[in-house]
């Protein structure tokens, strides 16, 4: 049973309309439409939309062949159609995708599929939403071209975080994960100076020569997907372009889905190996950021049908191109993700959603046609990743030079490079405190803490936690929501709430890991800890661990305190570490 937005797929042919007078042929078109709608959603969701036959949308529905075409000449009009309705009945809202996974996996991942009809009606679908995008970003940014760009790379990252949830099947993580994405949002001023960078038109080069016969094939693929699209692509094209035989195509791959799908793994590899020492390279964080994006956009441009099928063909491929073009670039994720050096704290979401703001540039780019202006888009790029934790000022001139003035001495201090609201949030965690204590710890005046704090409140990242004295004064005391939460305030929450916390939790931990790995970090020190310990033990061995797990953290916290007063006194190299700690009970069959 598939749950679709007109009834669940086995109820649709009981909603054929009962015989007899009083029906006009308008209401009786009307249903079947209906109908037919709801069998597309179902017959797409549990065979996909290429492998979707007319003969099964009409049987789901509960109507004739000859009724699907008086109705729709094709699937594709079809599937078009159904986007249409669907998002007149539902909306886009995170709710509503959540609700009806279904139907969104049907206009955000099957639509573009659907040849040159699905993937205009999926290009207006992002206009659309950009355009909404556009009229609620804040009126502090500038208008034009800066204001539009940051529009568009904002529906990009929302997108592909949307996507990614619904091609795992995990809707259900959506609307959480979009309400904190929209916290990102405040941490974005307008920026200080010109993000659009005047560059030389690069000169593109998309040789076929190679000594391999399979690299020619797909790099003929390539360009005949640039020229005239996936759905008109043929086989017949490629190896015409590649000069080589249908035997040398057939020995290779089944069919054209295949090469693509090896086109778009070999295409992200090629990207990655453009990119990511360009990053490394560079030393700093803050300084690898623009120097990798100019990589990237330089790499897209240099190889524009590569590009365009990575970026934009990919989705006419299908669920699984974009599923290989997801794990072919995350290792491009540590570039965004290094940020947790400045920022602890932010959730990984953030950077994913920084990620696909980015790639959905130039996606829209290629897209138009205008490889030649992808380096132009480094520097909004570059802003992007940087300004929510470096702040508008500094992000602004390192996207636009490349490097900032920072004095003497601020990359033995992570925290002079950080936002002052992003010193502020991390002055919240781990433990509650007091707002004149974090105003005395980062310096700053405590009506701009206080500020900020209320800032957070409203957005929720940061929670009261009571009240507390500091010597004399009595004060309101905050936390990070991800703060220190005792065992008697955990038993009060409601077992779905603590589902939800330990969920976030957990999304946390995998988000740490995933980035460490990724840079190479995880496995570097020889003394790293990573335990897991199965064992059996009764009720009075369990209270035993837990009260040795809460001793470790209390110890944890004072290494941590420790830690904090020697860095004050010193110029130390500081760690980034991650200490986790689990213990919780299995099922008995375990």
């Amino acid at each position: 049973m598939v749950a679709t937005p007109w009834g669940d797929s086995r109820s649709l042919r009981a909603r054929r309309l009962p015989p007899g007078p009083g029906r006009s042929p308008e209401r009786v078109a009307a249903n079947q439409r209906q109908r037919i709608f709801g069998a597309m959603v179902a017959c797409a969701a549990e065979a996909g939309f290429a492998e979707t036959r007319i003969a099964d949308v009409a049987a789901t529905a509960g109507v004739s062949s000859k009724t699907f075409y008086r109705h729709f000449p094709d699937k594709e009009t079809c599937l078009v159609a159904t986007v249409d309705a669907a998002l007149e009945r539902l909306g886009l809202t995170s709710e509503a995708v959540a609700a009806h996974p279904a139907a969104a996996r049907l206009c955000l991942l099957e639509v573009p599929a659907a040849g040159a009809k699905g993937l205009e009606r999926f290009d207006r679908l992002l206009v659309d939403l950009e355009e909404r995008a556009r009229e609620a970003s804040p009126a502090s940014l500038p208008a034009g071209e800066a204001r539009e760009a940051m529009s568009r790379a904002y529906v990009g990252g929302i997108v592909e975080v949307v996507r990614s949830r619904l091609r795992g099947g995990r809707e259900e993580e959506i609307p959480r994960l979009l309400e904190t994405v929209q916290a990102l949002t405040p941490f974005y001023e307008p920026p200080t100076q010109s993000l659009r960078a005047s560059v030389r038109r690069p000169v593109s080069s998309e040789s076929l020569d190679s000594s391999d016969r399979v690299e020619r094939l797909l790099r003929a693929l390539a360009l005949v997907v640039a020229e005239r699209g996936y759905a008109e692509a043929t086989v017949g094209d490629v190896v015409a372009r590649a000069g080589v035989s249908n035997s040398v195509f057939y020995g290779s791959f089944a069919n054209k889905e295949e090469a693509a799908l090896a086109a778009v793994e070999s295409g992200c590899a090629q990207i990655a190996a453009a990119v990511l020492p360009v990053f490394r390279r560079s030393g700093d964080w803050p300084d690898g950021v623009p120097a990798a994006l100019t990589a990237f956009f330089n790499f897209l441009a240099f190889r524009p049908a590569l590009g365009h099928l990575v970026m934009v063909g990919a989705n006419a491929v299908g669920p699984r191109a974009l599923e290989l073009r997801e794990a072919g670039l995350r290792p491009l994720f540590e570039i965004f993700s290094r940020a947790t050096v400045r920022a602890p704290h932010a959730p990984p979401v953030w950077f994913e959603a920084i990620a696909g703001a980015v790639y959905h540039l130039a996606y829209t780019t290629l897209k138009r046609g205008e490889a030649a202006e992808l380096p132009a888009l480094a520097p909004i790029a570059a802003y992007l990743a940087l300004a929510p934790f470096l702040g508008a000022e500094v992000a602004s001139e390192l996207a636009h030079t490349g490097r900032s003035d920072r004095s003497p001495g601020s990359e033995a201090n992570p925290a002079a490079l950080l936002s002052v609201a992003q010193r502020v949030l991390s002055g919240f965690s781990p433990r509650p405190v007091g707002i004149a204590e974090v105003a005395a710890h980062l310096d700053l005046p405590e009506d701009e803490v206080r500020a900020h704090v209320e800032d957070f409140v409203e957005m929720g990242i940061v929670i009261p936690a009571g009240r507390g004295s500091d010597g004399d004064r009595d004060q309101e005391l905050f936390q990070t929501r991800m703060g220190l939460m005792g065992s008697k305030d955990w038993n009060h929450l409601p077992r779905g709430e603590r589902e939800a916390v330990s969920a976030e939790i957990h999304e946390l931990i995998e988000g740490d890991v995933a980035i460490s790995m990724q840079s190479g970090m995880f496995d570097r020190r020889l003394d790293r800890a990573l335990l897991r310990t199965p064992l059996i033990v009764d009720e009075e061995g369990w209270d035993e661990l837990s009260r040795l797990h809460g001793e470790m953290m209390d110890g944890v916290l004072e290494v941590q305190d420790r830690s904090a007063r020697r860095l004050e006194e010193s110029t130390g190299r500081r760690l980034s570490v991650r200490n986790v700690s689990y213990l919780f009970e299995m099922p008995a069959e375990d």
